[in-house]
């Protein structure tokens, strides 16, 4: 494969919980009138972003989710109502309704902004209660993602206890207006600037963020009546707030991060993730099926099955691919400077892009047990037929796409000091396809799917000429050269070569994640609308 730049590792992030990776299956058909109420980050500036709430959409647009967002706000921070970031999906168009108010803490939510007209929100006065009397109907469901605006302008203790009465001010008032509104309050988003501190402990705002988050939780569980159930959920799994990789401008996602967001979020409403209009298919329903055996005394040999039982086989001759007694493929470079990988090629005299996709199951192996390798990883290369290959990196913390450097994260965190060793811990299941524009009208380009949840959406792919020969008409799965090494478990190869399927549906792996579907599937059977 072809060389990669070196990865650099310089920026903050606030970890998440593991539990976050895989998904709730969905329960939701209809989610009501919903309010989304917050500040900048929930009303977006419609020129670097239009918000997580675009994305979230495409979520219930994915699943035909009923909804109708209530709200005061109808503009970006712009002054426009529509963004050419936010283009009609599936035939359909994005309502931007919000109770997102830029620049504002939560106590000017509750009763109003004491500064008066606040620059580009285009409301100055009134408060969460006035608002929602000119709703034209009653929020059934809420999510809250307010505060960061509170912690930069204060940050010592006393602004926590502060910020938590003022959040659950806002809950009150929801529930006030309807007793039966379910809510949903997110963790704050972390933050890699560096302007401001805690006025007590000096820490950067990702700690600051970190220990508000671990109060909020807390203090949320006893935020529930008998008829409203409220709901704290840790939102940033996955998400990293350096400047150009998730964010742009260490706070505020760009679209990269409001994808990451939205899956988090779709899990706490319910939701099932995204299928980019595809019909789901899961692995062992793709046209093709692998099996692995050992290839002699030395490598592997791969054996792809169709449904029709015809055989096509891959051989790898490294002594450092082997397989283990689950039958799964074992790479092992550590300590080997020795490119290596397995590759499928098949004819294809069209000369035009096709519908693609790929499916395998990775674990990462954990190189030291106190810090993170920052040169292990499984390179997958998939071609389009025509003129891109789509190029994915896994990491033991992070998934790449078309690079290594952090500015290429899809999914995770790139500094060593503060990021769980996600794909280390166990299998996760990776989705890779092609889809062409005309096929659902989605747009053209590659889908990277994360167990269920998709976390690369119309990417374009690698158009170097030497790389497209290559590989158009074929995938790879192994080491990525230059001084990169590999070493990772990979499980359950399939593709199909005329079609692009999202994932079914990924059941949680642990009983805290399995309380949290409950949960999600107790609030629907119990939400009651009122108009």
């Amino acid at each position: 494969m072809h060389p990669m730049k070196q990865p650099r590792f310089s920026s903050l992030f606030f970890a998440s919980a593991l539990s976050l990776l895989a998904s709730v299956p969905a329960v939701a058909t209809d989610l009501g009138n919903i309010v989304f109420v917050g500040d900048s980050i929930t009303q977006a500036n419609g020129t670097n972003a239009v918000s997580y709430r675009y994305s979230l959409w495409k979520h219930f647009v994915d699943n035909n989710i009923d909804y109708n967002p209530q709200g005061s706000m109808t503009i970006f921070t712009s002054g426009n109502s529509t963004s050419n970031l936010a283009p009609t999906y599936l035939g359909q168009t994005f309502k931007n309704t919000s109770e997102g108010h830029f620049g504002w803490d939560a106590a000017w939510i509750v009763s109003g902004a004491s500064e008066g007209n606040r620059p580009n929100t285009g409301q100055g006065t009134g408060g969460l209660s006035t608002w929602i009397d000119g709703y034209e109907n009653l929020p059934d469901t809420a999510t809250v993602l307010i505060g960061i605006n509170d912690l930069s302008r204060g940050n010592a203790n006393s602004y926590f206890d502060a910020l938590l009465a003022n959040q659950k001010s806002i809950v009150q008032t929801l529930q006030t207006k309807n007793e039966n509104v379910t809510v949903h309050v997110f963790s704050l988003l972390p933050s890699s600037q560096t302007n401001w501190r805690h006025v007590e402990t000096q820490e950067y705002p990702w700690a600051t963020v970190l220990a508000y988050n671990n109060r909020l939780k807390e203090e949320v569980k006893t935020w529930s009546t008998d008829k409203s159930t409220v709901i704290y959920t840790d939102i940033t799994a996955g998400f990293d707030p350096t400047n150009g990789v998730h964010t742009y401008d260490s706070l505020h996602p760009k679209a990269q991060g409001e994808l990451i967001l939205a899956g988090n979020m779709a899990r706490a409403l319910g939701i099932a993730q995204r299928t980019a209009g595809l019909e789901r298919r899961s692995s062992t329903q793709l046209a093709t099926q692998s099996s692995f055996e050992k290839n002699g005394n030395a490598g592997v040999k791969v054996s792809f099955t169709t449904a029709g039982a015809e055989t096509r086989t891959a051989t790898n001759t490294s002594t450092y691919w082997t397989v283990n007694n689950d039958g799964h493929i074992v790479v092992n470079t550590v300590g080997h400077n020795a490119g290596s990988d397995i590759r499928l090629s098949w004819n294809d005299v069209s000369g035009s892009t096709h519908a693609f996709s790929l499916s395998l199951e990775v674990k990462m192996n954990e190189i030291s047990a106190d810090s993170h390798s920052t040169n292990n990883f499984l390179g997958i290369l998939l071609g389009n037929g025509l003129n891109e290959v789509g190029a994915l990196y896994i990491g033991e913390s992070g998934i790449y796409w078309g690079g290594t450097s952090n500015t290429n994260l899809l999914y995770g965190q790139t500094n060593d000091a503060y990021k769980d060793k996600c794909f280390t811990l166990s299998e996760n299941s990776f989705r890779m396809a092609w889809i062409e524009e005309t096929e659902n009208g989605a747009a053209s380009g590659f889908y990277i799917w994360l167990n269920d949840q998709l976390i690369g959406e119309a990417l374009d792919g690698l158009t170097t000429a030497s790389v497209v020969n290559s590989y158009k008409n074929s995938f790879l799965i192994g080491d990525i050269g230059a001084n990169y090494i590999t070493s990772a478990e990979i499980a359950n190869i399939a593709f199909d070569a005329n079609y692009a399927w999202a994932p079914t549906a990924i059941p949680e792996p642990g009983a805290f994640a399995m309380l949290a579907g409950l949960g999600a599937l107790a609030l629907v059977g119990m939400r009651r609308r009122r108009k």
